[in-house]
């Protein structure tokens, strides 16, 4: 929250210094997302609401914002900001929904969602605008293909090599030794005992990193199945950005 309220101060007042800050006046809005994520990661914070509201509270979300009125995006901006904060809080509060495939189109969009955000305009503009003659199909058809596939090239081409390229880095400059990797954590793991569970201090979370991404590596389980393996310790979307970025390094389980 404090890092919230520390980008809306810099939204109010570098957009007034020069007219190239004006990138500033967004940050609240993509900040919402890092307050979400860290909500997700604390166990102080409820979860309760049902999976089935997240949809309701988006619908809810659009209509607050008014997208089909006569307002200016810059008059409305600050409105935005605490859609978005709502947002935010309410992603944080809604329980992991059962795997089957609404979860598996939603996972695909979530991996993917960079790649969209960057050529969503690209695709609009050009099937809907240079395409505006064409009958009606063509530019649905392509429309449906580029949304599509488009991300997807993004995320194969550039964003999962810079994602791996970005994972070996930072082990090779921050992790001068594997601690999984030690035979003190695969006899800890067999018994059922994580690592560093009885170090006083130790964030409860952080301690679940190195079997998770054991897990992930080692075998073929599944996301709630490794959730299950620790005890239910750590939320489906921490485990998930874990597995995700272990297997992207490791594609084949040992």
């Amino acid at each position: 929250m404090p890092l919230w309220l520390l980008a809306v101060l810099l939204a109010l007042t570098l957009p007034r210094l020069s007219d190239r800050l004006n990138v500033f006046s967004y940050a609240p809005c993509f900040v919402s997302g890092v307050v979400a994520f860290d909500l997700t990661r604390s166990r102080s914070w409820p979860r309760k609401l049902p999976s089935w509201a997240w949809p309701l509270v988006i619908a809810l979300a659009v209509a607050l914002f008014g997208p089909h009125d006569n307002i200016s995006l810059g008059a409305k901006i600050q409105r935005a900001w605490i859609v978005s904060l709502l947002l935010g809080a309410f992603y944080a509060s809604v329980k992991e929904g059962h795997d089957g495939p609404f979860q598996t189109v939603l996972h695909w969009i979530a991996e993917h969602s960079y790649g969209i955000y960057l050529s969503h305009s690209i695709v609009i503009w050009f099937t809907l605008d240079l395409l505006a003659g064409s009958p009606l199909w063509t530019p649905i058809a392509l429309l449906a293909a580029g949304a599509i596939g488009l991300p997807r090239l993004l995320y194969l081409l550039i964003e999962r090599p810079m994602m791996n390229l970005g994972t070996r880095t930072s082990k090779a400059v921050l992790e001068p030794a594997r601690k999984f990797e030690e035979p003190s954590f695969a006899s800890e793991l067999r018994s059922n005992r994580l690592p560093g569970e009885d170090l006083p201090g130790a964030h409860p979370t952080w301690n679940l990193s190195a079997p998770i991404e054991s897990l992930a590596t080692s075998t073929n389980l599944s996301i709630r199945q490794i959730q299950s393996k620790i005890a239910g310790q750590a939320s489906r979307g921490f485990i998930g950005e874990i597995t995700k970025q272990a297997r992207a390094v490791h594609p084949d389980p040992l």
